[in-house]
């Protein structure tokens, strides 16, 4: 555990006292030990040291995603660069660059009409 001054502890207790705390007992019902206020002080410190562990987690994750971010946006910047000289590529040769938004005839989805023909029955 890390020492505390006692006037900071003291300090502490007095700040405890006043704004009162759920896990507290209240000073008018009983009296409040130093060991009692060590206890609280404690708790909390080990609470604040999870919540620090926490928050490191979360700011590796923030900065993995920002990462991830970075990546998938310069393969997009990439992407519609390609597709700009594409579309240009396709001007100069007179065609239609809105052709390249769609599908080409071969990779449609058979169209509800077309049925495959029923195996033989083998008897």
């Amino acid at each position: 555990m890390i020492a505390i001054p006692r006037p900071r502890l003291l300090a502490a207790a007095a700040l405890l006292a006043l704004t009162g705390c759920a896990n507290m007992p209240s000073l008018s019902g009983r009296r409040v030990t130093v060991g009692s206020l060590k206890s609280h002080v404690a708790r909390l410190e080990t609470e604040n040291d999870q919540l620090r562990r926490e928050l490191a987690d979360t700011e590796a994750d923030r900065g993995r995603l920002e990462s991830e971010l970075a990546q998938a946006e310069s393969s997009n910047g990439e992407l519609t660069a390609r597709l700009d000289d594409a579309r240009q590529a396709l001007r100069a040769q007179g065609g239609d660059p809105e052709a390249l938004a769609s599908p080409s005839p071969s990779n449609r989805a058979p169209s509800s009409k077309a049925r495959t023909a029923p195996a033989s029955d083998p008897r």
